[in-house]
């Protein structure tokens, strides 16, 4: 038979076995709330991937797009260039800066004197040969 020592050991075992079960349970609470904050956490972070991934694709889109914008506008810009370069050459431009650099000042007169075609003297168009200059 039993003796009550060994009813009193058991009784201590499955006290024990009851309070880690409990532990046990709370624990096992604890950790599922845990995996389902972490699964939600994983959820957004892979929506955040996602919309990463596509706004990329946007971005990398629109840069595609500007980089033929440029290209078209610099095709545009060397044909025009290309077309002026046929209405003048450097060459030409070269030479009129050489005439212009070579040629010398012209000086035109005051309108209000004129050359005396017998003396050579300049003459203020506005006085007559014959008058005297009146000092004072």
């Amino acid at each position: 038979m039993l003796s009550l020592e060994q009813i009193k050991r058991l009784e201590d075992k499955v006290f024990k076995a009851v309070e880690l079960i409990k532990a046990l349970k709370e624990e096992n609470t604890i950790l599922k709330t845990k995996l389902e904050t972490a699964e939600s956490k994983a959820e957004e972070l892979e929506q955040i991937i996602s919309d990463y991934r596509s706004n990329q694709v946007e971005i990398e889109e629109g840069i595609v797009k500007a980089i033929k914008q440029l290209e078209e506008m610099e095709s545009d810009n060397s044909d025009a260039v290309a077309a002026e370069e046929t209405y003048s050459s450097p060459a030409d431009n070269n030479s009129l800066f050489q005439n212009f650099n070579s040629s010398k000042p012209v000086i035109s007169e005051p309108e209000d004197q004129i050359e005396d075609e017998a003396s050579g003297q300049d003459v203020p168009d506005n006085q007559d040969n014959n008058t005297q200059l009146d000092i004072f």
